[in-house]
C-alpha cells in the first residue's frame, strides 16, 4: 500500500507489501504457541530479505524508522496473527 498495512486471520506468510519508508508503529497480537512473527525486508539484489525488526512471539507494539521497500511478515506457527504497520507523521520543529 505504500502507507502502511493491515493484517488479521494470518496464519501464514501474505504476500509482500512496499512502505513509503519514515517512522511506523508497529503492532502484532495472535495466537503464539511457540510460534513468531518477523518484519523482513527485501535486499537491493531483489532476492535477499532481512529482518528489519526483532522477531516477535509475544504481544507487543514498537515504533522503528524503516527504509523505503518492499516488506513481508514471515510467520513461524502463530495463528491468528493480526496488526498493523501505521505510518507515524513526523515534522521537524525549526
Amino acid at each position: 500500500s505504500g502507507n502502511g498495512v493491515n493484517f488479521s486471520a494470518l496464519s501464514a506468510t501474505p504476500a509482500t507489501f512496499r512502505l513509503l519508508g519514515g517512522y511506523y508503529g508497529w503492532t502484532i497480537n495472535a495466537t503464539w504457541g511457540g510460534g513468531s512473527v518477523t518484519l523482513q525486508v527485501l535486499m537491493p539484489d531483489g532476492t535477499t530479505y532481512i529482518s528489519a525488526a526483532p522477531a516477535y512471539a509475544a504481544d507487543d507494539t514498537e515504533v522503528f524508522a524503516l527504509p523505503a521497500g518492499t516488506y513481508k511478515i514471515v510467520i513461524a506457527t502463530a495463528t491468528a496473527v493480526q496488526g498493523s504497520l501505521t505510518p507515524i507523521p513526523f515534522s521537524k520543529v525549526a
